[in-house]
């Protein structure tokens, strides 16, 4: 906000211009960046029919922050910005008023003070006014193609499933094929995959005088059971053999020399 200005010297205008005119405004920016504002400006007024080119320099609690020259043999007219650390909002704005100026050039003075200061006031607005952030580009996608590549994961899953079925049959297997007596069939039965345990449990004779029904149905439930997980193991894995995996990878540069020229694919 720049207020009115205020007017210091004779108390006769129509016989003397004052020697100082002055205004102020208000700024949230700091005073480096307002001395680079006031130092900039490259404006001029034209008083009395002669062409003047502003020179101002700015302060900070008297200590001189920056100076405006100008070019020899230019009317210059001189002010200077004043700036405290107690009001650091204030910015003053003073003008030098030339000698021999009129009465009507002093009028235009003081406008041009005050058009001024409203000028600087918004220059340091903008000044102060932080960059707009930076819209943030996600990276261009890499291109990709689709490869086949060996579906480990399932021929894994299918096998080892196949591997733990079997695994426990070979167990069971041993403990049948060294105990005693006599099982009235093959004791390499528990050993053929899949259908070996099941197969032995439907032809091993029954001790004499046992009532053993409950445990042949226990037997060849388990030996089903093992028999269903080798399959399903077979089953799984087969799958995965013949259905390989479908996976997208990164496209690769390749430059070859040929005598035709440079030959790439990307």
């Amino acid at each position: 906000m720049v207020t009115a200005f205020v007017c210091a010297g004779s108390h006769a205008w129509a016989q003397q211009a004052p020697p100082k005119l002055w205004t102020q405004f208000e700024t949230a920016t700091d005073h480096v960046n307002v001395a680079s504002v006031v130092c900039s400006l490259g404006a001029t007024a034209t008083l009395d029919g002669r062409v003047y080119a502003f020179a101002l320099d700015a302060f900070e609690d008297g200590a001189e922050l920056c100076a405006k020259t100008t070019t020899p043999g230019t009317l210059a007219l001189t002010g200077r910005a004043k700036m405290s650390r107690a009001q650091p909002a204030t910015v003053v704005v003073e003008l030098d008023v030339p000698a021999g100026l009129s009465p009507n050039a002093t009028n235009d003075l003081r406008n041009v003070l005050q058009n001024m200061s409203a000028d600087l006031s918004r220059r340091a607005a903008v000044r102060a006014a932080p960059p707009p952030p930076n819209a943030w580009t996600p990276p261009p996608a890499v291109p990709t193609h689709p490869e086949q590549r060996t579906n480990v994961p399932m021929i894994a899953a299918g096998f080892g499933m196949f591997g733990g079925g079997y695994l426990v049959q070979l167990f069971v297997g041993t403990l049948l094929a060294t105990a005693p007596g006599d099982p009235g069939t093959g004791r390499g039965w528990p050993f053929l995959p899949i259908v070996g345990l099941a197969a032995f449990s439907a032809t091993y004779k029954e001790a004499s005088g046992c009532d053993c029904e409950a445990g042949r149905a226990f037997s060849m439930i388990g030996s089903v059971l093992i028999g269903a997980l080798e399959v399903a193991g077979l089953v799984v894995g087969i799958y995965g053999l013949a259905k390989p995996r479908t996976k997208m990878v990164p496209n690769t540069a390749t430059i070859r020399i040929s005598p035709m020229g440079i030959e790439g694919t990307f």
